[in-house]
């Protein structure tokens, strides 16, 4: 195996570390925007989900808490969303399907899906940020 050079290492931070960083912000501001008593996590612990093979883990616990905390405060707001527990299904779609891109044979379909599924759920969370901003 040959070392990275420097022009790969840039390429790495631009695929993705780079947007995983606004995606973060994303979840941040998110939670920033849920009153504290119905907040299920602290803004700051989503950074957590950046610390390697531990990241992997600490997601599924952001979809789950950011999903509670979103359902009390579009509860306390008496704004609708078609969700009951918001982002949730397609989160831990996604927490699954990065999950099964280290299966030989169907690891990059899964990485694949699991990638178009954190798309859609990063639009998701921020349409819901945005709901909450304009409420």
């Amino acid at each position: 195996m040959s070392k990275l050079g420097l022009s790969e290492v840039i390429v790495l931070v631009v695929i993705f570390i780079i947007p995983q960083f606004f995606f973060l912000v994303t979840l941040y501001k998110t939670l920033k925007n849920v009153s504290v008593e119905n907040r299920k996590m602290e803004p700051n612990m989503v950074w957590f989900s950046m610390i390697p093979f531990l990241g992997n883990i600490w997601q599924f616990f952001i979809v789950k808490k950011i999903a509670s905390s979103l359902n009390a405060e579009f509860s306390k707001r008496n704004i609708n969303v078609s969700e009951e527990q918001p982002g949730y299904v397609i989160g831990i779609t996604y927490c699954v399907l990065f999950c099964f891109s280290i299966i030989p044979l169907i690891g990059s379909l899964a990485y694949i899906a699991g990638l178009v599924c954190w798309i859609i759920y990063w639009i998701k969370i921020n349409k819901y940020k945005n709901q909450l901003l304009n409420n």
